[in-house]
């Protein structure tokens, strides 16, 4: 049995938040995520951090009380040097259960995957609010939004193949970013009418972005080229690069190298045949791992 005792609101101090953070946990709570306090140091260090809301359970068979919700945010402003924000106050619903068998049942009220948002809630949220993006697929405007923040942050390279990524709120802010706006709305029309290999590829639009930063007219160019197949010389970089990206990236295909391409490699590949043609010479898409990103020229 699961009970509702009482909901306090009280003034948030940094006493409270060292009593609530060094109380006993319950069984069932999660490791501390690193990603997570330092996302809410930054909505301290920025203001932005409002009244937190925090759980108790009292277990009957035992007496003992945990804390069962409120674990980052009560560790986060315990720690809290010269920002602690002021004014804000707590609230906390204290729950009692029979038995401990009952915590997790209790937990999962909290903590339940399914009603978390995604990025693509996320984005969506934030591009509600831009009227000159609201006739893009979200799907599409996700992979730019992707491919834009892998752009312009460093990249993280290794074995892993990854491009470097940001959290998931950071990642959906940057739709208000007026660089976004302006890459999204040059390249979401050139590549999104045509090929599906192409169009969900956030590797692709990564590529695109460090192009169209490189020479817009010229981008604008090759990516048509690219997107069409529509060279007359079939060894051409962009009838290269198009051929590798329908029959070894789209979907149902299997790369030749037996393991799949990683997202470094199809954005390296994708840059190799841009500065191939930039110098009007030809390219067979050679991919080295742990070799330096190459810059577009």
């Amino acid at each position: 049995m699961i009970k509702s005792l009482k909901v306090e609101q009280t003034p948030l101090t940094r006493e409270l938040a060292e009593e609530f953070a060094t109380m006993p946990a319950s069984p069932c709570e999660r490791r501390v995520k690193p990603q997570r306090l330092d996302f809410l140091r930054s909505k301290i260090d920025n203001g932005l951090f409002f009244s937190p809301k925090w759980a108790t359970v009292k277990v009957k068979s035992t007496g003992r009380i945990y804390r069962i919700n409120g674990q980052h945010s009560s560790l986060v402003l315990a720690e809290a040097n010269g920002h602690f924000p002021r004014g804000l106050t707590a609230t906390i619903e204290h729950f009692v259960v029979d038995t401990e068998d009952d915590i997790p049942l209790l937990f999962d009220q909290f903590d339940n995957p399914i009603s978390s948002r995604t990025n693509q809630d996320l984005i969506k949220a934030y591009a509600s609010t831009r009227s000159e993006l609201s006739d893009f697929n979200l799907i599409v405007l996700s992979a730019a939004l992707s491919g834009f923040a892998a752009s312009i942050c460093p990249e993280r390279g290794g074995k892993s193949g990854k491009m470097s990524t940001i959290t998931g709120i950071d990642r959906a802010r940057l739709v208000h970013d007026a660089g976004f706006i302006r890459f999204a709305l040059w390249a979401i029309p050139i590549m999104s009418p045509v090929a599906k290999a192409i169009t969900s590829k956030s590797t692709c639009y990564m590529a695109m972005h460090r192009t169209y930063s490189i020479a817009a007219a010229d981008s604008e160019t090759f990516w048509t080229w690219v997107r069409d197949e529509s060279h007359p010389d079939n060894k051409h970089p962009s009838r290269v690069l198009a051929k590798f990206l329908i029959t070894e990236t789209g979907r149902g295909a299997k790369a030749s190298n037996g393991k799949g391409w990683t997202q470094r490699a199809i954005s390296t590949k994708c840059v190799h045949a841009w500065n191939a043609f930039r110098r009007g010479e030809s390219t067979a898409l050679k991919y080295i791992p742990d070799t330096a990103f190459p810059k577009a020229v």
